[in-house]
């Protein structure tokens, strides 16, 4: 017999109870979409003309101020994109303006404007979707089950990869010391990251074979069943115009 009951609990049963608060109050299908247009805008459009990036600049502040996100969660994700970004700042101003070797200084601006707006539609996005709202608005547009199991799986197992890296931190500190260079810690930040991750991937994979060999039904939330009014599917359509006026425009 088939339990089609979800395995996490629906953002509309909180809110029975409680306030409703921005999370719950903004449309996860229509927040999703938002940032993936925001996202493919960013990452695809041609770097010209500079007028179109300032504005796609101030829409990308505008939905990052959306998201009420405090100043201690967002110094916390920033410092997580410090590296790339103190990287990227010194290519800007060491490296020649044209050079056979290394990072360009053109390239490298544009790589910087890129991972900040990018950085921006993250963090906004963190602030009005929860993990919650992302799955049910992942299996709302019909994504694969199979990259939601994964993803479920896989948010719910974080916390318990970053006991395993404070862990791992906490053994190599007792065997190197304090006298660890940078570069070998860097290296062995990326290593640990890396290995953890794929392994929490692996087990993600293997908990949703057995969930599927004991009959799970695949749905991780009660998806909301009502659907777009007018001002969301007007909405859809000014997303649909943004994506294609950044390639228009160039």
């Amino acid at each position: 017999m088939i339990d089609d009951r979800p395995l996490l609990p629906s953002p509309e049963d909180s809110s029975q109870k409680f306030p409703l608060s921005l999370k719950e109050r903004v449309e996860p299908r229509l927040v999703l979409l938002t940032v993936l247009a925001f996202l493919v805008i960013i990452i695809l459009a041609p770097f010209r003309p500079l007028l179109k990036w300032i504005i796609l600049g101030l829409l990308v502040t505008i939905f990052f101020v959306l998201g009420r996100l405090g100043w201690r969660q967002t110094l916390a994700r920033f410092l997580v994109f410090l590296p790339l970004l103190i990287f990227l700042v010194v290519a800007v101003f060491l490296f020649p303006e044209r050079g056979e070797a290394g990072l360009s200084r053109p390239v490298a601006a544009e790589i910087l404007v890129r991972s900040l707006l990018a950085w921006l539609v993250l963090m906004g996005a963190s602030g009005c979707l929860d993990f919650q709202g992302l799955i049910q608005a992942g299996e709302a547009w019909r994504l694969p089950p199979f990259f939601l199991a994964l993803l479920a799986l896989t948010g719910r197992y974080l916390p318990l990869m970053s006991e395993e890296l404070n862990r791992q931190h906490r053994s190599l500190k007792l065997r190197w010391g304090e006298k660890i260079p940078w570069s070998r810690r860097i290296y062995l930040l990326k290593a640990l990251l890396s290995h953890n991750f794929f392994l929490l991937l692996r087990r993600a994979q293997k908990i949703h074979q057995s969930l599927l060999s004991r009959s799970f039904s695949g749905k991780w939330v009660l998806t909301s069943k009502r659907p777009l009014t007018w001002s969301e599917w007007l909405w859809l359509g000014i997303l649909l115009i943004l994506v294609g006026g950044a390639w228009w425009w160039s």
